[in-house]
C-alpha cells in the first residue's frame, strides 16, 4: 500500500512539473507583429492566483475589437531618441488637468526585448508639433526572463524630457512584478496552459516649471496571462488604483459582429435653412482609422476646411428638401456603416421684418405692429426693451403675429421679433424703434415761424436758420426731459451743429425769444 501511495505522489508531482510552463523571450511579440484583441467591460475572479489554477473566462462578453501593431522605431517620429528600442506601442499619456486635452499627441511607449528581459525604455510624445522623448535613465523592467512560477522582481524607473526650455515632463515610479500563478486559462479565443503575472506600479507623472513640479499619481495593478508561443498576453487586466477603473482586453480572432452598430453620428440640428451650417458629429465606438460620409441628394457642400473624409464635417445644404446621411467607419481589421434616411430637412429660411403704424406715439396711445416676415413663420415672440410701461391690448399677447401695444411711460423702446418656422428661428431687433412722447407736451411752432431747422430726420448735421432780428435761445432735450444741448442763434444767422455724438432717437427742440416759444420734434437716425 505504501509503495502504491508513493507511486501516485510521484505521478502527481511529474504531472505538475510538466504542466508548469516557462515563458522566454522567443514566446513574446517582436517588431512587425500584430495583435487582434477584444475589449470587455467586466471580468470576474481575475484576482485569484496559485498553482494549477483554472481561470475560466470563456463566457466573457466582448464589447469591441481592435488591432495593435508593434511598430519599428524607424516607423515612428522618435527614431533619434529610441533607435535602440525593439519596438514601439501607441498609447496614451494621461496627465489629467495638468496637461489638458490635446497636450500631447502621437504618444508611443518604447520597449527593448532580449533574452534577459522586457524593458520599457521611455515614451515619445509630440508637444506643440515637436517630437519629444521621455528617455528613462533608470529603465522600467517589466518582465525578467525566464518567467517561472514564484519569480519576484522589484525595480525603480525614472525619465524626463525638456519642454521647449519652459520646464520638463518627468515620470518616476516603482514596479514589483511576481509570477503568482500557473494553470489553465479559457477565453473565447481558446484554452491554453499559462502562467499569470501581477505587476504593482506606483508611479508619478508630473510637469515641472522652473523647478516646481505638479504631480499626477499613476498607481495601477496589471495582470497578465501568458502562453507558450502566443507572442501576446492571452488576457490582460489593468486596474487604476485611484479611480478603480478597469481595462480588460484579450487576444482574439476577428469577430465581425463586434463592429456592428459601432458607426454612429448625430447632427447639430436636423431642421435648417439653406443659409445654415450643420455639424455632423462622429460618435463611433472604439478607435476608427478612417471615415467616409455620403449625403443624398448631392445639393450640398462641405465648409470650414472639412470634407467627406473628416471625422466631424460641417455642411451647408443648397436646396430645399430632405437629405439622407451615411457614415462608413474603418477600423484596424474591421468596418461598419450606418445610414439615417431623410435625416436632415431643409426648409425656406426666414427673412424677419415688422412695422409699427405709429413709431412715435403719445403715452397710452395704441400702436399696431404688423409682422412682415417671409418664409412661412409658424410662431412669434415679441420683446420690448425696456419692458416697463408696455401693455398688450385687444386680446393680443407677446406671441401674437400682429400684436397691439400701449406704452404707459415716455421714452425710447427697442423692439425685437423672434420668428420661428420649420427651419429654425431668426431674430430681428430694431433699436429705439418706438419713441413715446409725453402726453402733456404741446408741439406748436405756428406762433414762432422765424426759426427753421433741417433736415429732419437727421443723421449727421442739423442746420438752424434764424430769420429774426433778435437772438434765439435753443435747447435740445430727450424724451425724459434731460437737457442734451443748448445753443444761441445770432440774429439773421445760419448755424450748423453736429448731432453725431447723440444716440438715435426722438428729441425735442425748444426755442425761446422773449414771449415767443415753440417745441418741435427732431428725429436722429
Amino acid at each position: 500500500m505504501r509503495k502504491f501511495t508513493f507511486l501516485v505522489l510521484i505521478l502527481i508531482f511529474n504531472f505538475q512539473l510538466n504542466a508548469q510552463i516557462t515563458i522566454v523571450n522567443s514566446d513574446m511579440a517582436q517588431a512587425g507583429d500584430t495583435l487582434r484583441y477584444s475589449v470587455a467591460s467586466s471580468l470576474n475572479n481575475y484576482e485569484k492566483s496559485g498553482a494549477n489554477e483554472i481561470w475560466d473566462f470563456s463566457k466573457i462578453e466582448p464589447t469591441s475589437q481592435d488591432v495593435q501593431r508593434y511598430f519599428t522605431p524607424t516607423s515612428t517620429p522618435y527614431l533619434l531618441q529610441f533607435f535602440s528600442a525593439t519596438y514601439g506601442l501607441p498609447e496614451q499619456l494621461d496627465l489629467g488637468p495638468v496637461g489638458g486635452a490635446g497636450f500631447a499627441s502621437n504618444v508611443f511607449g518604447f520597449y527593448r526585448s532580449n533574452n534577459a528581459a522586457l524593458v520599457n525604455v521611455g515614451k515619445g510624445a509630440t508637444v506643440q508639433s515637436l517630437p519629444l522623448g521621455i528617455v528613462y535613465t533608470q529603465r522600467d523592467t517589466i518582465l525578467k526572463f525566464p518567467l517561472s512560477y514564484g519569480n519576484v522582481k522589484f525595480g525603480y524607473f525614472e525619465g524626463s524630457a525638456s519642454l521647449l526650455g519652459l520646464g520638463a515632463l518627468v515620470q518616476t515610479g516603482t514596479r514589483r512584478t511576481e509570477v503568482d500563478g500557473w494553470g489553465t486559462i479559457k477565453t473565447p479565443y481558446g484554452t491554453f496552459d499559462c502562467i499569470r503575472v501581477i505587476s504593482e506600479v506606483d508611479g508619478v507623472d508630473s510637469i515641472s516649471f522652473n523647478g516646481f513640479g505638479i504631480p499626477v499619481p499613476n498607481s495601477r495593478t496589471e495582470y497578465y496571462w501568458f502562453g507558450k508561443n502566443q507572442k501576446f498576453p492571452l488576457m490582460e487586466v489593468i486596474v487604476n488604483n485611484l479611480t478603480q477603473e478597469t481595462k480588460i482586453r484579450y487576444k482574439d480572432i476577428y469577430r465581425p459582429e463586434l463592429y456592428k452598430s459601432n458607426a454612429r453620428f448625430t447632427a447639430s440640428r436636423t431642421t435648417a435653412s439653406t443659409k445654415d451650417t450643420i455639424n455632423l458629429n462622429n460618435q463611433s465606438i472604439g478607435f476608427p482609422t478612417g471615415y467616409t460620409w455620403t449625403i443624398t441628394p448631392n445639393t450640398y457642400r462641405f465648409v470650414a476646411n472639412t470634407n467627406n473624409k473628416s471625422a466631424s464635417p460641417r455642411v451647408i445644404f443648397d436646396a430645399l428638401g430632405k437629405y439622407s446621411v451615411s457614415l462608413a467607419v474603418n477600423y484596424n481589421g474591421g468596418f461598419d456603416d450606418t445610414t439615417r434616411l431623410e435625416y436632415i430637412s431643409i426648409s425656406q429660411g426666414l427673412e424677419v421684418n415688422f412695422l409699427a403704424d405709429k413709431p412715435t406715439p403719445a403715452i397710452n396711445e395704441i400702436v399696431s405692429f404688423t409682422d412682415e416676415t417671409k418664409g412661412n413663420p409658424i410662431a412669434w415672440q415679441w420683446t420690448f426693451i425696456p419692458n416697463t410701461g408696455v401693455q398688450f391690448v385687444e386680446s393680443t399677447s407677446a406671441s401674437s403675429q400682429n400684436p397691439k401695444v400701449k406704452f404707459t411711460l415716455k421714452g425710447n423702446y427697442a423692439v425685437r421679433l423672434r420668428a420661428i418656422n420649420a427651419a429654425g428661428a431668426v431674430t430681428l431687433t430694431k433699436e429705439n424703434y418706438i419713441q413715446v412722447w409725453p402726453t402733456g407736451l404741446t408741439i406748436n411752432s405756428a406762433n414762432f415761424s422765424g426759426i427753421k431747422f433741417f433736415p429732419n430726420p437727421v443723421k449727421d448735421f442739423v442746420q438752424f436758420e434764424n430769420n429774426w432780428n433778435n437772438a434765439i435761445k435753443v435747447k435740445i432735450t430727450n424724451l425724459l426731459g434731460e437737457e442734451i444741448m443748448r445753443i444761441s442763434l445770432e440774429p439773421l444767422s445760419t448755424t450748423r451743429i453736429s448731432v453725431q455724438p447723440l444716440p438715435p432717437g426722438l428729441y425735442i427742440i425748444e426755442s425761446e425769444m422773449g414771449d415767443h416759444s415753440a417745441a418741435q420734434k427732431l428725429i436722429i437716425e
